[in-house]
C-alpha cells in the first residue's frame, strides 16, 4: 500500500510503516509498525533510546465505502539513554480515543447534515462515541464565542424535556450563531452572559426578546442596558 494514501486517506503521519492488511468479519484492517529512526524522547528530544516492550493500540479510522476501517498501531515503550525518561510513541488519535482525529472531524461535518444515528450507521462508532466527539467539538468551538462586533441579540428559551427542562439561548441576530447557553430560563439563566458581554466592550444596540418579564427585567438591569433598545417578539 502507499505510504501517501494511509498520509492522505487516514491521517497516519510520518514515522509508520505499512505491514499488512487483514480482512477480519467485514472489516478491513491496516497494520502499522513505527520506525525506528522516527522514535524520539519527547522530554529532550534525544534519539538514543532502549526498547521496554509495548503493545498494538486498535484505531478506528476513515470508513472504506460500507467497510469498517480498523489501525492496528504499534507503541513501543522506550527508555531514553540520554535523560532516562520512559515513553510511549503517542498514535494518529486524541489520547485515551480508539479513532483517528481525522475520522473525529468526518463525524463532525456528518453530524452538520444529519442525526447522529445516521453518523453512528455510516462510521460503524457507537452512538455514545458519536455524541462525545461532536460534543467535545462544540465545547471546543463555542465555549468561548467571542462577542466583539456583535450589535443586535435575541435571547429566548428553549424546552428540552422533563429531564433537561429548559435552556435560555442568546443568539447574535446578524449572522445567526449561539452566543450563549444558560440552564433555565429566566434571569438567572443569563447572569454569566452579563460580565462576558461587558468584557468584550460589544455596542449593543437592540435586545429582541419574548414578552416573559423576567427576561425584560434581565436585561434592563443588565450592565450594558444604557445601550440597548428592547423589542418584543
Amino acid at each position: 500500500m502507499s505510504q501517501s494514501l494511509l498520509y492522505h486517506a487516514f491521517g497516519v503521519r510520518e514515522g509508520y510503516e505499512y505491514r499488512r492488511t487483514d480482512y477480519v468479519e467485514g472489516r478491513v484492517e491496516f497494520h502499522l509498525d513505527v520506525r525506528e529512526d522516527a522514535l524520539r524522547c519527547p522530554r529532550c528530544a534525544s534519539t538514543e533510546y532502549g526498547r521496554r516492550g509495548g503493545r498494538y493500540r486498535r484505531v478506528a479510522g476513515m470508513p472504506i465505502g460500507p467497510k469498517p476501517v480498523v489501525l492496528v498501531v504499534e507503541v513501543p515503550r522506550c527508555e531514553c539513554r540520554a535523560c532516562g525518561d520512559t515513553f510511549e510513541v503517542s498514535p494518529f488519535a486524541p489520547a485515551y480515543a480508539h479513532h483517528t482525529a481525522g475520522l473525529a472531524q468526518y463525524v463532525c461535518r456528518l453530524s452538520q447534515m444529519m442525526s447522529l444515528t445516521d453518523v453512528a450507521r455510516i462510521t460503524h462508532l457507537g452512538w455514545d462515541t458519536v455524541k462525545n466527539i461532536v460534543k467535545s467539538d462544540l465545547l471546543k468551538r463555542y465555549s468561548n464565542v467571542p462577542l466583539n462586533g456583535v450589535t443586535r441579540i435575541a435571547i429566548d428559551e428553549n424546552y428540552l424535556g422533563k429531564k433537561a427542562k429548559f435552556v435560555t439561548l442568546v443568539i447574535d441576530l446578524d449572522s445567526g450563531h449561539v452566543l450563549w447557553i444558560g440552564e433555565g430560563r429566566g434571569k438567572a439563566a443569563l447572569e454569566g452572559f452579563w460580565p462576558k458581554l461587558q468584557g468584550s466592550k460589544a455596542q449593543i444596540s437592540a435586545v429582541a426578546c419574548d414578552m416573559s418579564a423576567a427576561y425584560w427585567a434581565a436585561v434592563m438591569a443588565a450592565p450594558t442596558r444604557s445601550r440597548h433598545r428592547v423589542r418584543s417578539l
